[in-house]
């Protein structure tokens, strides 16, 4: 589409284009706006802009939505050196309160607009602070933002910071921090967390986790960064000392355990954490670890003890996940059987990639599955008198209505037409719940 036109604005002569430009210039604001802009000199375009934000201040709620839009679109625009971008950017994060008081008394600004432009300010700092060559100017700048911005901000920036610094610049920001911190009462060893995360640094990251405010950080936490540091003995002896207090927990310990033997070279433990994992958490990524470190056990063996235990209640604590294990590993006609084993179950397939799951069964011809999980969704909406999601209710009776016509034995399950009859009674005062349904 570009090239093309390219191609065709090649073809117009100087006098067309210059005619084009100059009627678009008179009829619309914005292309007039980036016309002069253009002619400005850089001094030009930077005052401009820094006078912008400088002179927010009450007088101008009633456009602030507009006034930030073009000074980060006009940032990007005009604005060729970082150091620029920075030093403006770092004016907008100095100006946040100001900004926040003035949208606090507008009416028609949305939180969810200022996110928006948040953002973008971030995003277009991240870019400068990469492209600026000088780098002590960067973490000069870097300090002075982590002292007003929240978490959020520096985290943001923290995840970032290897395509920003190089890990000897980054080491020099934290020292930098460090001499800061040790000064202040009240010591937040947050960015330096952080930052030993991204630089794999285990011994600073171990160091400062414990001063870290509030800090969740465990073991398991620990052992990850000396991973990542291919530290894998200091590894394994942080990970042994993590107690999981949840099946996801203990499972997450599991595979960087798996992942450790493996570096280590033993065979035996690797085989034994998979074998860990794939019992307690049947995942098709968990099989194929499984069977990457065994050659006694066929995939399909592994699959039918899999499912053996299944039908003798095994894993029933994760009914969701092994019905969307049977359908991944295409054992559908287990799944189906597992399915009304544990009927009583069905909400817990509530918001589990539901929608996957009756597609998968549908796709498969189990037209009656499906049906019951499309019931299950329809009568939480009307039992709830959830009318905002009446709209989906409706179609989930249209597709009902449509599998009907594919089930010819209904087992000791109503019918269509009595499920219809059950819930119009039950239901018949959500009058615009029917008015969707065209049943009125």
């Amino acid at each position: 589409m570009e090239k093309s036109i390219k191609e065709k604005l090649e073809k117009l002569t100087r006098d067309k284009l210059n005619n084009i430009i100059v009627d678009y210039y008179d009829i619309n604001e914005d292309f007039r706006k980036f016309i002069d802009n253009s002619f400005l000199e850089k001094d030009d375009n930077y005052n401009r802009l820094l006078s912008t934000i400088k002179e927010i201040d009450s007088e101008t709620k009633y456009t602030i939505n507009a006034t930030l839009e073009s000074f980060f679109i006009d940032i990007e625009l005009f604005i060729k050196s970082p150091k620029d971008a920075i030093f403006l950017l770092f004016q907008f994060f100095n100006s946040e309160e100001i900004i926040t008081e003035i949208i606090d008394q507008t009416d028609s600004y949305h939180d969810e607009d200022y996110e928006y432009y948040l953002y973008d300010a971030i995003s277009l700092f991240k870019k400068a602070l990469k492209e600026c060559e000088d780098k002590d100017y960067v973490i000069e700048k870097l300090i002075e933002f982590f002292e007003i911005g929240g978490i959020s901000y520096n985290y943001s920036i923290t995840s970032n910071i290897n395509n920003i610094l190089s890990a000897s610049q980054i080491r020099l920001l934290i020292s930098k921090l460090l001499c800061d911190i040790e000064k202040q009462e009240y010591k937040d060893y947050c960015l330096i967390v952080d930052l030993a995360k991204e630089i794999h640094d285990g011994e600073l990251y171990e160091k400062y986790s414990s001063y870290k405010i509030n800090s969740s950080i465990s073991y398991l936490d620990i052992a990850k960064v000396y991973f990542n540091e291919k530290k894998y003995d200091v590894a394994l002896e942080k990970a042994k000392l993590f107690n999981p207090s949840y099946i996801h927990q203990e499972n997450e310990k599991n595979e960087l355990l798996n992942r450790i033997y493996e570096k280590l070279g033993n065979g035996e433990e690797v085989y034994n954490t998979a074998k860990e994992l794939f019992d307690k958490s049947a995942t098709v990524e968990n099989l194929d670890l499984l069977m990457k470190s065994t050659i006694n056990e066929s995939r399909d063996d592994l699959i039918n003890k899999k499912i053996e235990s299944f039908y003798n209640g095994g894993n029933v604590n994760s009914y969701k996940e092994n019905i969307r294990f049977l359908l991944d590993v295409d054992r559908v006609d287990a799944a189906e059987k597992y399915f009304f084993k544990n009927i009583d179950k069905i909400e817990d397939l509530r918001e589990y990639y539901i929608h996957d799951i009756i597609d998968d069964f549908k796709n498969n011809n189990k037209y009656l599955v499906a049906t019951l999980l499309y019931r299950d969704l329809l009568l939480e909406i009307l039992n709830n008198a959830n009318y905002k999601a009446y709209k989906y209710g409706a179609s989930y009776l249209l597709e009902l209505s449509f599998l009907s016509n594919n089930i010819d034995d209904w087992k000791d399950i109503m019918n269509h037409e009595e499920f219809l009859t059950e819930i119009r009674l039950k239901h018949s005062r959500k009058k615009s719940f029917w008015g969707l349904c065209g049943l009125i």
